[in-house]
């Protein structure tokens, strides 16, 4: 089963993002957290307010804090799934070959699918257009193209390819978690952290910290230690 990973910790000009002092009290991961750029991606493309994950994929653009969950965990939600990411089509970064008349807002449309097929769905896809669920997951190519030329096209990356999670809600940081991988600067000040509060009792966050489910990794390692990781739930 492909885990869902979210990466954390960007600061964002607007919006809420992960930093170490929230993570002492395990805060929902928000919908809000995002920029004035993914909010007109939605109402665009008609998305909705949504909550993204990556399905195998723990993209760095985002930041050195990778949370892996259950592939399963987004089933009964409401909400949607494409086999690329949403704001890459919508700011020109995936090239494709268009239908005559069509716009990107409906090729969002025509690829999306309801989240309780997404799985089926992208098993096929990768059946199809990959070595092997392993390959999709630590970020090969595919090796056949789709109809709309999206998957060989030159200039395009593995975000024209990566299966986007999109779910209505906000989602319990703990709910339905394998692990979390951080860089050891973000773990060194959930630490410092906890000792500056004053806390009587141990912050929920470092009662995770010390719960075998989290791992401090080099800044530099840490998205591929986790997509490795995630290869040996395939």
């Amino acid at each position: 089963m492909i885990a869902l990973i979210r990466t954390e910790g960007k600061v964002f000009e607007e919006g809420t993002t992960l930093t170490p002092k929230a993570f002492l009290n395990l805060p929902s991961l928000e919908r809000a957290s995002k920029t004035g750029i993914t909010r007109a991606v939605e109402a665009d493309f008609g998305l909705g307010d949504c909550l993204y994950f990556f399905a195998g994929h723990a993209c760095p653009d985002f930041g050195d804090v990778v949370l892996v969950y259950q592939g399963d965990m987004a089933d009964a939600d409401e909400g949607g799934a494409t086999a690329f990411d949403t704001g890459g089509l919508h700011s020109n970064r995936i090239h494709y070959c268009a239908e005559p008349q069509e716009s990107k807002s409906s090729y969002c449309q025509r690829h999306s699918h309801p989240l309780d097929s997404w799985r089926r769905q992208a098993a096929s896809f990768i059946q199809e257009h990959f070595t092997s669920a392993k390959g999709y997951v630590l970020g090969e190519r595919p090796i056949r193209d789709d109809e709309s030329k999206r998957l060989s096209h030159p200039e395009n990356s593995r975000r024209a390819w990566t299966w986007e999670i999109r779910i209505h809600r906000d989602h319990p940081m703990e709910s339905s978690l394998r692990g979390i991988w951080m860089s050891e600067d973000f773990y060194e000040e959930v630490r410092s952290s906890d000792a500056k509060s004053g806390q009587a009792s141990v912050a929920p966050g470092i009662g995770l910290l010390d719960s075998g489910k989290v791992f401090s990794v080099s800044a530099d390692t840490l998205h591929r230690a986790a997509e490795e990781e995630a290869t040996k739930w395939l």
